[in-house]
């Protein structure tokens, strides 16, 4: 039989079988000689013989337990050693027993009965080879018994064959150690041949050894799909464990009808059978928690008549698939949905939208990171006020605002808020907002971390990996768009800074192309010409013109654009027909691609009046100062002959030439003919000063002696400088040249230049 099962060597526990065979056949051969024998010499050989194969049978029938069930990873190369170990120790012992007590006390030949079969006093390694050879055999057939309870649906008659074959010896072994059975009679080796007809019979009848419940165990439970078995009247023979885990079910349950078993699904109830191909549905439910999807095929099972038997049912984790393909429609939606705006508001509402319709993202917000390196959360969905309140804003300094520097994607779960790894107060704010899980995931441009996505869940204890590495591809791409946005929005609001300076100005600003199109006006202009900016668009800048200055206007233009000028000042005309005198600064640039003229036209019409009022003001002044001036002259030129006549008279009278004048009266002659000549010096002076004004001054050249000129000027001024007690020092004496000039007017200047001499000269000075 050892011999016959090697064809079967393809399976990895024919060997162990084969050499458990062979153990049984050493055992029953040495046996069987050693009751025929009648010398004890030869009989304790025969008896030592045995041993050969009594040693290995509890180890060949636990390797063959171990790989029949499918357990071949329990068996490493030293734990195969570790097993025969004992056995090894038991043949030196049993070999050697005659020289030692510690396996046989004493060995004798029983003589009574029909053999003469070897009788022993045990020793105390007898008992504890037989505690270790029941310990192996027990085990063994636990395991077997095992795969028995899990497949007696499909192979229940293949291993109770293989466990009434292993129990069968190990009963009467038991019954023999207890001593039922006469002494020098072993029944073991008897009970050989029963064990190995069942053998015999399991293989030719019921193809023992040909399909084995391993390979159903294999396939069956180990198989990556549930199975579910119904017989014709939906009661359950047979499920897996897949099955079991995730419909609740158990093998108490197999014969209920699967309509009273609590935990069966109701839609795979509804499961019919079409006649052409399999029925197949897809199911999302709720396990430990998270939510699966499954898909659910029904197959019918014939017998060997072609009726229907049963059904099988066979169940598919397609999580990964469904949560995939759910990623990739939500990135194709979410990459045309960015797309098709610019504003950055509106991109990142879109990116929050999308992100809380993955599975186990429930809600969320999106934060701008800032120049400084803080963090501002812009746009958030289903979160409560008050979480968004505390959460709106990060410092740079703070712990989320490092993670998203560090540029790695951090996931909370919900045992993490639990022991407290995160910062307390953080987790306090996410357990009161109920939140179960959450992730932080930074979004980067060009290696520069521009924003993060803040998502998390109120139901899932921890964010499944498919959505984890969903959550990470929609950051690499969309870091592009919100780059792109935060520019343009930088451009908006340049472009309305720009709107509101240009509208806020009082001047009338233009945009011109080179054919002479209005582009575009600022509020000033439409305003001040009275038409709506659809107006002026649709309008050439002649048109703003009047008629007689067109011709003007295109030559203008052309010279403008060519920068041969760069301002003109050519009335524009408005919409009622005013005419507004303008000046205008041209600057050439490019609006929308285009290269265009940036026109600032200025209203000078308030400029000119203020100025022709200036004009008249001037005009009106120079002509009263004129008429001062030439009264003034005319009137120091009266008040001179009156004068002239009076120091005259006076100076007569000083003289006293009749010489009937007293002292008093010749003193009082003196004063009225110095107070005559200072009357007309001031007479003089107005004249001067009158002639100066009103242009009529004339100088009249002389030649005269310096000397003498200088003389007359210190005789002026030396009775001022005796009052201060100052010296005048000339050093014109020496030198005497002619001078030609203005005598009169040259007096004045010297006299006036001494005269503030002395004034600011201290007293005991010189000059």
């Amino acid at each position: 039989m050892a011999l016959y099962i090697r064809q079967f060597r393809d399976s990895e526990y024919i060997g162990y079988f084969a050499m458990l065979l062979l153990s049984f056949s050493i055992y029953s051969i040495f046996y069987a000689l050693e009751i025929t024998s009648t010398e004890m010499y030869a009989s304790l050989i025969f008896y030592k013989l045995q041993y050969v194969g009594i040693s290995m049978i509890p180890v060949f029938l636990l390797l063959f337990s171990i790989s029949y069930t499918g357990r071949v990873n329990w068996l490493s190369y030293g734990k195969m050693i570790s097993l025969f170990i004992v056995p090894m120790i038991t043949l030196i012992l049993v070999f050697t027993t005659e020289l030692h007590s510690l396996f046989h006390k004493t060995i004798y030949i029983n003589e009574i009965g029909p053999f003469f079969g070897l009788d022993f006093e045990p020793g105390i390694y007898y008992w504890l080879y037989q505690f270790y050879s029941m310990i192996l055999i027990l085990f063994s057939i636990s395991l077997l018994f095992k795969m028995w309870i899990n497949n007696r649906a499909s192979y229940g008659t293949q291993l109770s064959i293989m466990i009434i074959c292993a129990m069968l010896p190990f009963s009467i072994y038991l019954l023999y150690l207890a001593g039922f059975f006469p002494a020098g009679l072993d029944p073991v080796p008897f009970v050989f041949i029963l064990s190995v007809m069942l053998v015999y019979a399991g293989i030719f009848r019921y193809r023992l050894l040909d399909i084995t419940p391993l390979a159903r165990s294999f396939l069956f439970e180990n198989m990556p799909s549930g199975v579910i078995v119904l017989d014709r009247k939906e009661r359950l023979i047979d499920i897996n464990d897949f099955a079991e885990e995730y419909l609740g079910v158990s093998a108490s349950d197999l014969g209920r009808p699967v309509s009273e078993i609590p935990g069966y699904w109701p839609e795979l109830l509804d499961l019919e059978y079409n006649g052409k191909e399999m029925n197949r549905v897809e199911l999302k439910k709720d396990v430990s928690d998270n939510k699966m999807w499954f898909s659910a095929t029904l197959t019918l099972l014939y017998d060997k008549h072609g009726d229907v038997h049963g059904r099988m049912i066979i169940l598919n984790d397609i999580t990964d698939r469904k949560l995939t393909e759910d990623i990739l429609s939500i990135q194709h939606d979410l990459s045309i949905d960015m797309g098709k705006h610019s504003d950055l508001v509106s991109i990142l509402n879109s990116l929050v939208e999308h992100l809380v319709t993955l599975e186990a993202i429930d809600s969320g917000g999106i934060y701008l990171v800032g120049d400084k390196g803080d963090l501002d959360m812009i746009v958030h969905n289903g979160l409560s006020p008050g979480f968004v309140a505390q959460c709106r804003h990060y410092d740079k300094d703070s712990l989320n605002a490092k993670i998203v520097m560090d540029g790695k994607p951090v996931y909370v779960t919900y045992s993490d808020m639990l022991s407290s790894n995160l910062v307390n107060t953080l987790s306090e704010d996410f357990l009161s907002e109920g939140l179960r899980s959450m992730t932080a995931i930074p979004i980067h441009f060009e290696g520069k971390a521009v924003a993060c996505m803040s998502v998390s869940s109120h139901s899932y204890n921890a964010i499944p990996k498919q959505t984890r590495n969903g959550l990470e591809s929609i950051a690499s791409f969309a870091g592009e768009y919100i780059a792109r946005a935060r520019i343009q929005d930088a451009l908006n609001r340049q472009k309305t800074d720009l709107e509101n300076l240009f509208n806020s100005m009082d001047d009338l600003f233009f945009v011109v192309d080179e054919a002479g199109n209005i582009v575009s006006t600022n509020e000033s202009a439409r305003l001040k010409l009275g038409y709506s900016e659809e107006e002026l668009t649709s309008m050439k800048v002649t048109d703003i013109h009047p008629e007689e200055s067109k011709d003007r206007v295109i030559s203008t233009v052309g010279q403008l654009l060519c920068g041969y000028l760069d301002s003109c000042s050519i009335p524009i005309i408005s919409k009622d027909g005013t005419l507004i005198p303008v000046e205008t600064r041209v600057t050439n640039g490019k609006w929308n691609g285009k290269k265009v003229m940036f026109g600032i036209s200025r209203d000078i019409s308030e400029r000119e009046k203020h100025e022709n009022e200036i004009l008249d003001a001037k005009n009106k002044a120079e002509e009263a100062s004129r008429i001062k001036s030439e009264f003034l002259a005319n009137m120091s030129h009266e008040l001179r002959t009156p004068l002239n006549s009076i120091i005259g008279f006076s100076q007569l009278l000083s003289s006293n030439p009749f010489g009937n004048l007293g002292e008093k009266e010749v003193k009082y002659s003196d004063n009225i003919m110095t107070s005559g000549q200072h009357l007309l010096d001031l007479i003089n002076d107005i004249l001067d000063i009158s002639k100066v004004e009103s242009g009529r001054m004339q100088l009249e050249y002389e030649t005269f002696n310096s000397s003498h000129f200088f003389y007359e000027i210190e005789s002026m001024v030396k009775h001022l400088a005796d009052e201060k007690n100052i010296e005048i020092y000339g050093q014109s004496d020496s030198e005497n040249f002619e001078i030609y000039a203005d005598r009169l007017r040259m007096k004045q200047i010297m006299y006036n230049l001494l005269s503030n001499s002395l004034k600011f000269t201290p007293e005991n000075g010189c000059i």
